[in-house]
């Protein structure tokens, strides 16, 4: 299509607070563990453009940091694209030039004649330029930019149906069911007459982000919307009301068979969230509502994390993310069971507000620096490494039908040359009554020496299965799934010891262990399953 794909922001940028002062501290092992994994793998995909971001790296700021672009992305991850600044994220012409900035955006300030001028009075040698100019024409000439000139026009209007339904799709697709007790969902048509869509998200619903973050959408397919159009022909009556007064709210709730309240938070750039709260009137909607019907679902969307102090107070709750443009029609799919969702949770949910911050994170930073002293223990591997149990564990998520795990095994897998491969197999069966998918996740525990999380995601397969049916997963993990970034060699390493396998629907639900051993010579024994 002649498209470039663009990863970013290159590197450290998790806070937006003073994002154009700050600067990050953060040491080698957790950097190349953790932050540059994904460029890492956007690089292994054959991204062709890193853009660099506005905050300093260790005191040097990412668009001229020489370590980050230079030594890291362009030598050692060997990405052969080009660097592109963040929108007025450049400093400097030679820094930058020398540093591993190939194009200034939006417009030239340090590049253009100011980059001209130093190519022409040596402090930027020619082959520097050379070396930049050709990173951006190898990844035009890459995807075919010159072999088909374009003849379309910017302000085309090109959705389509087919567009529609792929968001549809994707969006359903990434519903994540958090909890479903009593099995309130999927909607039987058949046992309902009244339907309550309660909340001003359900006309007016959070689905994109402020700044880079925004999409300009001609229509958004409300939740009251989809739901109307989901049921026009039959005898079901859908009844709204917003937020505010709760006590219409609460009318509608009663006389209704079940009531389903939406709720949303945005975020945007340059600022980050003040909470994790949901809007309190949500919150004290949500909380009403439950009180008065027993089939209570509350659908959130959210860019990220989100509190739900009335999470033991209702007995459904879903988590929608960021759902797009066809939002109404994608959860009235999931609510109704026309798609079974299959999404898990890319985060953890928290219990409450700084649930991590008390112990050793820093934010948002102390005279302009940010340090990240948490190191290698965020996210679930926080909570695994303090015991502390989540609201909702990352990895997490329900179906309409029910899988079970049985017969792990593990073994060198023949096909490998060098047997350093080990092959993984597990048998999962949907036990329910409807078709589904299930997502089984890998875990890996080190030897305590590897001083590494208590485990850590190593592998994820996703499966669909018919009622009854059942099939066997294979992960394969060879040393390379073992590495540890080694701060004294500068390189990855295999730790000897002992390893435990754990496979499961979650971080926090394995239902499969296993164990095998490296010795001295970085081979692979000892495996039992």
């Amino acid at each position: 299509m002649g498209i470039i794909a663009t990863a970013k922001h290159y590197v450290n940028n998790e806070q937006e607070h003073d994002r154009l002062n700050h600067s990050v501290i953060i040491d080698e092992r957790t950097a190349w563990e953790l932050y540059y994994q994904p460029f890492m793998a956007a690089v292994e995909a054959g991204v062709l453009s890193v853009m660099c971001s506005f905050n300093k790296v260790n005191g040097v700021f990412a668009c001229e940091n020489n370590e980050t672009l230079n030594t890291i992305l362009k030598g050692k991850m060997g990405f052969k694209g080009f660097v592109m600044s963040d929108w007025l994220a450049a400093h400097s012409t030679k820094e930058s030039a020398l540093h591993g900035l190939d194009q200034e955006m939006p417009g030239p300030i340090y590049f253009g004649d100011a980059l001209k001028a130093a190519v022409e009075s040596g402090d930027v040698p020619q082959s520097v330029l050379n070396g930049m100019v050709h990173r951006i024409l190898y990844s035009m000439f890459m995807i075919g930019i010159f072999d088909r000139p374009q003849t379309g026009e910017f302000t085309a209007n090109v959705t389509s149906d087919a567009h529609y339904a792929v968001a549809r799709k994707a969006a359903a697709a990434s519903t994540v069911l958090l909890k479903n007790e009593r099995q309130v969902l999927p909607i039987n048509e058949k046992n309902v007459t009244t339907i309550a869509v309660l909340g001003d998200g359900a006309l007016d619903p959070v689905v994109w982000g402020g700044g880079s973050g925004y999409v300009p959408i001609a229509h958004v397919v409300s939740a009251l919307e989809g739901i109307r159009a989901r049921v026009a022909n039959t005898t079901i009556k859908v009844v709204h009301a917003g937020t505010k007064p709760f006590s219409e709210a609460v009318a509608v709730a009663e006389s209704a068979d079940i009531a389903l309240v939406f709720t949303g938070v945005s975020a945007t750039e340059e600022l980050d969230r003040k909470n994790l709260s949901l809007p309190a009137d949500d919150d004290a909607l949500i909380k009403v509502v439950a009180a008065v019907n027993p089939r209570t679902v509350a659908i959130v969307t959210s860019p990220g994390a989100f509190l739900m102090p009335w999470a033991d107070e209702v007995p459904v709750i879903i988590a929608a993310l960021m759902p797009g443009e066809q939002f109404g029609h994608s959860i009235t799919d999931v609510l109704f069971g026309d798609v079974n969702p299959s999404a898990r949770l890319p985060i953890t949910l928290p219990n409450k507000e700084n649930e991590v911050g008390f112990t050793q994170s820093q934010y948002p930073g102390i005279e302009l620096e940010t340090n990240y002293t948490e190191g290698l223990f965020i996210g679930y591997r926080w909570y695994d490494q303090f015991n502390i149990t989540p609201k909702f564990a990352f990895g997490h998520g329900l179906s309409y039908t029910t899988f079970q795990y049985d017969k792990v095994a593990g073994f060198l897998d023949e096909n490998s040359e060098k047997r350093e491969e080990i092959a993984i197999l597990v048998n999962i069966t949907n036990t329910g009554s409807v078709a589904g998918a299930e997502v089984a996740q890998l875990y890996l525990g080190y030897p305590d020496s590897a001083e590494e999380p208590p485990k850590v995601l190593r592998g994820i397969r996703k499966v669909f299965l018919q009622p009854g049916e059942s099939v066997e997963v294979k992960f394969n993990m060879t040393n390379q799934s073992l590495l540890i970034w080694d701060v004294e060699s500068h390189d990855w390493t295999v730790v000897p010891g002992d390893y435990k396998v754990m496979v499961g629907a979650s971080s926090r639900d394995i239902r499969l262990v296993g164990s095998f051993k490296v010795d001295e010579n970085k081979k692979i024994e000892d495996i039992d399953f």
